[in-house]
């Protein structure tokens, strides 16, 4: 077991620091990162603080990146692509698969990160992955998405493409 070099808790957001969401162990040759989003809530309640914090994630992830390869986990309350869901068109505009969410996705995707479960399974559908949901208090087969093995029981991983290229190749 190696010990990180530094432990950060929030990603220098003091408005969004308070809640705890947010985890970045350093290591010699990477940062690993995992947060848990928050959720835009039944009737998209909480959605515009969503957005602002995901704003401010993603800029945090993107200074790390320029210093060394970040691992980015956790749960990301989020489907990205219909795929992801067995009932796209009922969950349409609901916390986690609204456009805004999915496109704020899209441009952590765009910043040159890479979702691990998708890089390797770009095809898979609902009937094929697994959700562990904490909101409903269930586990379902065949609702949902299960992220890459690597890590158990998060909605999306992330990595650049560096790392995943290195995971991949590596067989770590």
């Amino acid at each position: 077991k190696e010990e990180p070099l530094s432990v950060t808790l929030g990603i220098g957001s003091p408005e969004h620091d308070c809640e705890g969401r947010a985890i970045t162990l350093e290591y010699p040759d990477y940062y690993f990162v995992t947060a848990y989003v928050p959720n835009a809530q039944d009737g998209l309640k909480r959605l515009d603080y969503r957005m602002d914090w995901e704003d401010k994630l993603r800029s945090y992830l993107s200074d790390l990146d320029k210093q060394k390869p970040v691992f980015y986990c956790g749960d990301l309350n989020v489907a990205h692509q219909e795929i992801d869901l067995k009932n796209p068109s009922s969950n349409r505009g609901n916390a986690g698969f609204s456009d805004e969410e999915r496109d704020s996705f899209g441009k952590l995707l765009d910043a040159g990160f890479t979702d691990t479960f998708r890089f390797k399974n770009p095809d898979a559908n609902p009937g094929k992955v697994v959700i562990n949901t904490l909101l409903f208090f269930v586990f379902a087969i065949g609702v949902g998405y299960i992220s890459y093995k690597i890590f158990k029981k998060v909605d999306y991983n992330l990595l650049l493409t560096f790392c995943a290229f290195f995971i991949f190749v590596g067989n770590l």
